[in-house]
């Protein structure tokens, strides 16, 4: 026996066996009172109780008719034989009763217990995630520390004895090796017109287009733009 939800031919089947093995028992204990109706202890309401509370109130009038069947034969000039079965049924009622509402709170308990293994299972993919993340960028800006000055170092430090081309080469790489530059492009402007290209990475052209409205302003003008102000003012 057990809580468990099983399949109803199977309980149908512990249940038949366990009257067939009290109603054999009884028997061979007082063959006049196979039921142990007579006793002191009302064993009869006994196996009720304990099918009923474990199987449902299906399976408790099943085996309370099976009784009654097994009554009709053996008590059927017994006074109490009315009486008995009708306070059985009753008792089975109640167990029933009890049997259906403590099942209803173990399945809300049980929904409640799999949505918040759900919610864990899904705080503990996007923790791992965010580690994950936390990592990437440690690898990128902690482990590998890339300040302005850094760079300017570095440039400076490739750019001894190098001629305008290696500089400029040195210089994307930097660029490229610490901030993800994918593709930009080192020109000589004189007078607001490129006047030629030292080197360039990624798909840009040598000579970029100088009719292209964000090279115009950037050639032209000789502060220093962002790409958002340039687009904005484009």
């Amino acid at each position: 026996m057990t809580l468990k939800k099983q399949s109803p031919i199977l309980k149908l089947f512990e249940v038949i066996t366990i009257t067939t093995i009290i109603t054999v028992v009884g028997y061979f204990v007082d063959n006049q009172d196979p039921l142990l109706i007579h006793y002191h202890f009302n064993f009869l309401i006994l196996w009720l109780a304990i099918i009923t509370l474990f199987y449902g109130l299906v399976m408790g009038m099943i085996m309370w008719l099976a009784f009654a069947i097994i009554s009709v034969i053996f008590y059927r000039n017994d006074p109490l034989f009315t009486t008995v079965l009708l306070e059985n049924l009753f008792f089975v009622f109640l167990y029933g009763l009890f049997f259906s509402n403590l099942h209803k709170e173990l399945d809300k308990y049980k929904i409640k217990s799999n949505y918040l293994q759900l919610r864990l299972k899904e705080l503990t993919n996007a923790f791992f995630t965010l580690k994950i993340s936390h990592d990437k960028l440690e690898s990128i800006y902690i482990m590998q520390p890339a300040s302005i000055r850094f760079v300017i170092s570095e440039i400076l430090e490739n750019s001894d004895h190098s001629t305008p081309k290696e500089s400029a080469e040195n210089t994307l790489k930097i660029l490229q090796k610490f901030f993800g530059l994918s593709s930009a492009s080192i020109c000589r402007v004189k007078r607001g017109k490129i006047i030629k290209s030292y080197t360039s990475i990624g798909n840009m052209e040598d000579i970029p287009n100088r009719q292209d409205k964000l090279i115009r302003i950037t050639t032209t003008e000789p502060s220093l733009r962002t790409m958002r102000s340039c687009i904005r003012k484009a």
